[in-house]
């Protein structure tokens, strides 16, 4: 028996996944974990607490499988983007991770434009710089540990510290390589200027590979802490988002994505680099050679449900969704602002914070649970519209992430985008998508597009959006906009006081 391994290193949770050629799903094991934050704004994550949970859930894969370690022939990784994992001349993580949501380098990011100009930073990079990026949290820690900044040898992405560990072998991806600010996109190269900003050698960069290069197998010291074999090959994966989109079989121009997880995409393929002059958008080399894509990211997707049930006392999304079912479409009146810590497209600003307009006696907690969900559907719509403006429009439009397991979220999505929305039945599309990676690599797959034939298919039908629902969205929908542009002042004005309070 010829099985793959996919591994989903997420912001809350790990996740591990056996599965046959032909897509059917072995073993299934997650565990998951908090977020750190020592300081207002900060988010890390202790890198061994992912291998910890990487070793659980490969144990509990194997265990619940009942298939011998020889028989898992390759594996291969999705993994949370932008992170920094900083490791020391003997290889030894230096300090926990800065993760993508992070927002203490807002200062650093308004240097970095005046030191590498907006003119270079399109041509080479052509991404923002935002915080929570390896960039800008290199330029941080410059600035303000310069100890640990002076002990780095070894500069990684997330997933990566887990193929380290599993191979020994340092290497990154296109996807992941793109997305730490560090890369011309262009030229498929580390850009130097960058480097000479921040004052780090790039040797300390990772060498580069397709998403379904092998890379090596497990070391012996590997293969006795997870149980796997050591003739397991280890392929490089991608990014999360690359590989959700090859888990929904979203690989070219024509399909695009749309991801409610603990943050939020718009995931749009393109056949060539589209470089945005306004930089409030992303663009990253994609899992296939030829392709890249564009990308509008919101910073608190399902981390606003989260929050919102945390403060009701209610932590089952489940029981969320039935509560925000009893409430009207457009949530009586009320709109969220879904900028918990910052925000991203189109508003690169990670000193925005959230509010709730429109609260009134008659409000009810049905209605702020609903609100929520409006509000992160309405930050992807603009992200959205954003990529678009540049960027052709697909023609089929698929979600996915945990927020698809909510039917009213994924009603709400359909009506505020005005777009049919399709569901895979994979249901764990990025440990999927990486298995499937890890199939081209090993040759049980002759490439992804084969691959994904082979594994992937879709709900018959799709969320179709209701005419009434759409016309009471859209005059919401303008309301949210106008929203941000009358408060934006207001809100950082806030964010500054959040921090003095906090700091003092």
């Amino acid at each position: 028996m010829s099985c793959l391994m996919g591994i989903d290193l997420g912001t809350s949770s790990l996740k591990t996944l056996i599965m046959e050629k032909d897509g059917k799903t072995l073993a299934l094991s997650k565990c998951k974990y908090e977020i750190q934050s020592p300081s207002p704004g900060f988010m890390e994550q202790n890198p061994r607490i992912w291998w910890k949970t990487c070793v659980q859930t490969i144990q509990e894969c194997l265990h619940e499988s009942r298939i011998n370690s020889e028989d898992v022939v390759s594996l291969s990784f999705s993994g949370q983007m932008h992170g920094l994992v900083i490791l020391d001349d003997k290889k030894s993580v230096i300090r926990p991770a800065i993760l993508h949501n992070d927002s203490r380098s807002g200062d650093e990011v308004h240097e970095l434009y005046d030191l590498l100009g907006r003119d270079d930073i399109l041509e080479h990079m052509m991404n923002p710089i935002f915080t929570g990026s390896q960039l800008a949290s290199l330029y941080w820690l410059k600035k303000n540990e310069i100890d640990q900044f002076r002990r780095i040898r070894y500069v990684l992405s997330p997933k990566d510290y887990l193929l380290f560990r599993l191979t020994g072998v340092i290497s990154t991806d296109y996807s992941d390589a793109s997305a730490t600010l560090l890369y011309d996109i262009k030229e498929k190269c580390w850009w130097k200027k960058a480097f000479d900003c921040i004052g780090l050698p790039v040797r300390c960069m990772s060498p580069v590979r397709e998403s379904v290069s092998p890379v090596g197998e497990i070391t012996e010291t590997a293969g006795q802490e997870t149980g796997l074999s050591v003739k397991t090959i280890v392929c490089s994966g991608g990014g999360d988002q690359i590989m959700q989109a090859v888990g929904n079989g979203v690989l070219e121009p024509g399909k695009a994505t749309v991801t409610i997880g603990s943050s939020g995409q718009v995931f749009i393929p393109t056949d060539r680099p589209v470089g945005n002059p306004r930089l409030n958008m992303h663009t990253f080399c994609g899992a296939q050679e030829n392709i890249w894509f564009s990308m509008g990211a919101i910073l608190s997707a399902g981390l606003s449900l989260k929050w919102i049930g945390n403060l009701l006392g209610e932590n089952d999304f489940t029981e969320l969704g039935r509560s925000a079912e009893l409430a009207p479409a457009g949530s009586s009146g009320l709109i969220f602002l879904p900028y918990l810590n910052g925000e991203r497209t189109p508003h690169m600003n990670p000193m925005l914070r959230g509010c709730f307009l429109g609260l009134s006696m008659g409000t009810r907690a049905n209605d702020i649970i609903r609100s929520v969900m409006e509000g992160v559907a309405f930050a992807l719509r603009e992200a959205m519209e954003t990529c678009l403006q540049i960027t052709p429009e697909p023609n089929i439009w698929i979600a996915s992430g945990g927020g698809t397991q909510s039917r009213i979220w994924m009603e709400i999505l359909a009506d505020v985008l005005d777009q049919p929305i399709y569901i895979s039945r994979v249901e764990e599309n990025a440990a999927v998508g990486a298995a499937v990676t890890a199939g081209v690599g090993a040759g049980v797959y002759n490439n992804l597009k084969e691959g994904c034939e082979e594994v992937i298919s879709y709900q018959p039908e799709p969320f179709v959006p209701n005419p009434e629902r759409v016309k009471r969205y859209e005059e919401l929908y303008q309301i949210f906009i106008e929203s941000y542009s009358s408060n934006k002042k207001k809100l950082e004005k806030l964010a500054r006081i959040q921090r003095r309070n906090q700091n003092a």
